[in-house]
Parts: C-alpha cells; sequence; structure tokens
C-alpha cells in the first residue's frame, strides 16, 4: 500500500489514493513486521529442540542483519532528510499534500521503522544465546 504511492499519487477511476493510504499502509507494515518477530521470539522461547532458532540464526546473522538494518534506516533517514532540507529552504512551509516529496518521505519513514525493528530484533534474538549463571554447583 505504500510503495506504489512513493513518487505521487494515484488515480483508479474515482478512487484516489494519495498519503492516507500510505499512512495506512505505513502502519500495516510495521504492525505486521512486529507480529512476525514477535512470532519467532515466542517460537524460540517455547520451542526446546532449537530447530527454529538455527533456522534464525542462518537468516539473521549478528553482523549482516544489524548492516542491513543500518543501511535500510539510513536510507530512511535521507529520504526524510531531503523533506527536512526543502522544510526549511522554503521558509519552513511544507509543499502541498500531493507532492512528491511527501510521499518519498512516508516511504522514508517506513524504512526507519523496519531497520530499526530488525535491528532490535536481532539483538534480542542474539540475546537469547547469552547464559547467565550456571546450574552446575
Amino acid at each position: 500500500m505504500t510503495l506504489p504511492l512513493a513518487f505521487g499519487t494515484i488515480t483508479i477511476g474515482q478512487i484516489r489514493l494519495d498519503l492516507y493510504f500510505m499512512l495506512t499502509g505505513l502502519t500495516l507494515t510495521v504492525v505486521g513486521l512486529q507480529g512476525i518477530y514477535f512470532g519467532c521470539l515466542a517460537r524460540i522461547f517455547l520451542e526446546y529442540d532449537g530447530q527454529a532458532k538455527e533456522r534464525l540464526r542462518r537468516i539473521f546473522r549478528y553482523n549482516r542483519a544489524v548492516g542491513a538494518s543500518a543501511v535500510i534506516f539510513v536510507l530512511g533517514f535521507v529520504l526524510d532528510l531531503n523533506l527536512a532540507f526543502h522544510y526549511v529552504t522554503n521558509h519552513f512551509t511544507l509543499p502541498a499534500p500531493s507532492a512528491a516529496i511527501n510521499h518519498l518521505a512516508i516511504v522514508g519513514m517506513m524504512l526507519m521503522m523496519i531497520g530499526f525493528s530488525t535491528f532490535s530484533f536481532t539483538l534480542l534474538f542474539h540475546a537469547t544465546d547469552v547464559r547467565y549463571g550456571s546450574l552446575d554447583g
């Protein structure tokens, strides 16, 4: 719902898809991603044979996942900086709601949230390997 509108409004017949549609898509994306990540963590904590954990460990290798999260976050931040720069250089006025720069800024916000969520999940996932204390006397 968000990415198809990245460069502006789309009109299909009488229906106009604009910023509010994008914000709904952003919200559903973030909630869905968090649901997936929490589901993965729940499975790790409730599974005793460790198969899911090993599968996720192959996908979310710490350095690679943190690096990808950083790249995604920075890309989103750059898209949002573009809007902030436009705002400051145009005497603190926002562009018209249908301007493509607003659409790109919403994509930037979504990327920042995805990057931070992925980083947080990776950190918590790898923290499940930390052992405190010992049961051996």
